[in-house]
């Protein structure tokens, strides 16, 4: 039997992003389905840079996550970017846990910044003004780092110690 596919639309901003060959059972348990997807466009209706997307879950909340692993892709982030669709993001996925620290040259937008262990969990985070060169460097080793627009993970009530599903 066909599992029914789930389109999912999202008007935000006056944009449509489209999400493809979910089933309605995958989307509702990100963490479960374990999909990476391609999308169409960056979360500001920009052409995406050739990242796959990876569907996470922050305190029930859904989270599109552009994926950057390679050094060019960790080293450009959200560089150059007009702006992010709320519940979008980028996951900086790191090759081991290790000390590092992050800043905002030639971003163009604020951004909240959770860092995070090899479980996903949250051990520091840090609200960043655009386009400046000041370091903000994480108090442990991380392994992962999620970036999404300024105030998102406190409206979400995401703090140290919360946990961000399907990272791995």
């Amino acid at each position: 039997m066909i599992k029914p596919r789930l389109i999912l639309a999202t008007l935000l901003l006056s944009q449509l992003t489209i999400v493809p060959s979910l089933t309605a059972e995958e989307y509702a348990s990100p963490v479960k389905a374990e999909k990476i997807l391609i999308t169409t466009t960056a979360g500001d209706g920009q052409p995406h840079r050739g990242l796959k997307t990876r569907l996470l879950s922050a305190n029930g909340h859904p989270v599109r996550a552009e994926v950057a692993s390679t050094m060019d892709a960790l080293e450009m982030g959200l560089k150059h970017r007009s702006g992010l669709g709320w519940d979008d993001g980028l996951l900086m996925v790191l090759s081991t846990e290790k000390r590092v620290c992050i800043w905002m040259k030639d971003t163009l937008i604020p951004l909240s910044v959770a860092f995070m262990n090899g479980d996903g969990v949250v051990i520091d985070m840090a609200d960043m003004a655009p386009g400046t060169n000041e370091p903000r460097c994480a108090g442990n080793n991380i392994r992962y780092v999620l970036e999404m627009n300024l105030g998102w993970f406190a409206v979400r009530g995401i703090s140290r110690g919360s946990r961000i599903n399907g990272v791995r």
